[in-house]
């Protein structure tokens, strides 16, 4: 079975490596902070291997760890701190209650799992690049896993929760039944802050997917990278064989890259409908719709607001304002993408 490691098996000499209850260090809430970066600001999230610990998201990099206290647990369902006995937190209590020779999942890390021998937990790890996945009862590639820092992270949030996936900005994950289901957006991005599909420009891309066949019948040659205006993909010349790993890179601040130049070249000479604003700071700059009389103002590199120049005008990048004279650029008008 590609992709797979058989846990029966292959795990009984790692597990014999370690004695009862030696789950490596105590929980430290400050080491999942950086969780907050998957989720909307002011989601709640259950401190992995905590019972009475949760993080409130303010921002991606700025989150405050709240304590219930010893005698309450915060719930994750009420998103509320409750009484001991009334919690669903699975985290309050030990995971391998009632359960003989089966393996579960280690809360705090992808990699790490439980042996369940007539009720008590022995914890053992995946071998390098792999991840345990509870539902196969197996550890399995990281490739083929969808844990993100750590196992079971729809347990830390409610149902119906999203989370941005960070392998590729058109996907993400929508909790169900504390399991994480992937989900895609068609000819969009996701944005985590609306928690919905929206426009490509209006998202800050820095998921790099190698699009299929990219480098087909390509050799010793640069494509862009189809998610941002910058970046791109180099593919190498590995004889009659396509690169399926090509290296990816990006043009400096301030210009995109032109996959028929092949080169970094001024932003006002490339018809990119992705975020036309990143690497240019607070600038406004041309939309790319409506025949140039478009802009859009920018702030630290992300789109704020798309605007129209009033009485026919023309926006003109290098004046940084509307001007009476016809403008065309190549990035103008920039046809929607079938």
């Amino acid at each position: 079975m590609k992709a797979l490691c058989y846990l029966p098996l292959a795990l009984a000499l790692i597990l014999a490596s370690f004695p009862n209850d030696s789950k490596a260090a105590d929980v430290r809430a400050e080491d999942y902070i950086e969780l907050c970066r998957l989720f909307k600001d002011g989601t709640l999230v259950a401190v992995p291997g905590s019972c009475n610990e949760y993080i409130e998201c303010h921002s991606s990099s700025n989150a405050t760890i709240h304590n219930c206290g010893s005698s309450k647990a915060f719930d994750v369902k009420s998103q509320k701190c409750v009484d001991l006995k009334s919690s669903t937190n699975k985290l309050c209590h030990n995971r391998c209650e009632g359960k003989d020779g089966v393996w579960v999942s280690d809360p705090t890390n992808c990699h790490g799992f439980f042996y369940c021998a007539k009720g008590e937990p022995n914890w053992g790890p995946c071998p390098t690049g792999m991840h345990f996945d509870e539902k196969l009862q197996m550890c399995v590639y990281t490739k083929t896993s969808s844990c993100v820092d750590v196992s079971s992270i729809c347990e830390l949030v409610p149902d119906k929760t999203k989370f941005r996936n960070e392998k590729d900005c058109a996907k993400y994950y929508e909790c169900s039944k504390n399991l994480p289901s992937a989900k895609s957006c068609t000819k969009q991005f996701y944005d985590v802050q609306a928690e919905k599909c929206v426009d490509k420009s209006l998202v800050v891309c820095n998921a790099h997917p190698i699009p299929d066949k990219i480098c087909n019948k390509v050799k010793n040659a640069y494509k862009a990278d189809e998610a941002t205006c910058r970046g791109y993909f180099y593919c190498r010349d590995l004889g009659i064989v396509e690169d399926l790993e090509p290296i990816w890179g990006q043009c400096p601040e301030g210009t995109f890259f032109s996959e028929a130049k092949q080169a970094c070249v001024n932003p006002i000479d490339v018809k990119c409908d992705y975020n036309r604003c990143d690497g240019r700071g607070n600038l406004m700059v041309t939309s790319g719709k409506n025949n140039c009389h478009n802009y859009v103002i920018c702030k630290d590199g992300a789109p704020v607001e798309d605007k129209e120049c009033i009485r026919d005008y023309f926006f003109d990048e290098k004046y940084q304002a509307c001007v009476p004279d016809i403008i065309y650029y190549e990035c103008c008008d920039i046809k929607e993408k079938k």
